[in-house]
């Protein structure tokens, strides 16, 4: 949840030297999410499948150009404070669905 804050302050910051501090915490809260992902994946992920689930991930971050092509238009069309703010609050909504589904799931799962 950092970055997703880290960000959301970023876009609304019209203060420079708190716009430099929130893109500094972005930046450690990007290298550490990235660090736990690829830790996770190779231990949660079967050795015959790991592969496979790496190259979705990379698949993912490949396509992230289109994402940018995406928020150029939104950031022309609203500003670019008010783009990266709502990108930042989509964020932190896409990741409050996924615990909130990932939550279910494990109930589940430990049902059975």
């Amino acid at each position: 949840f950092g970055l997703v804050f880290a960000v959301l302050g970023f876009g609304l910051s019209s203060v420079f030297p708190l716009t430099a501090v929130l893109a500094g915490l972005a930046g450690l809260a990007s290298a550490a999410y990235m660090t736990v992902n690829m830790t996770v994946i190779q231990v949660s992920v079967p050795d015959d499948l790991r592969g496979r689930v790496l190259s979705v991930r990379f698949l993912v971050i490949g396509l992230s150009p289109l994402g940018m092509l995406a928020m150029g238009a939104v950031a022309e069309a609203i500003g670019p404070q008010w783009a990266v703010a709502g990108l930042a609050a989509a964020g932190a909504a896409l990741f409050a669905l996924v615990q909130l589904f990932a939550r279910a799931a494990r109930a589940r799962a430990a049902r059975q």
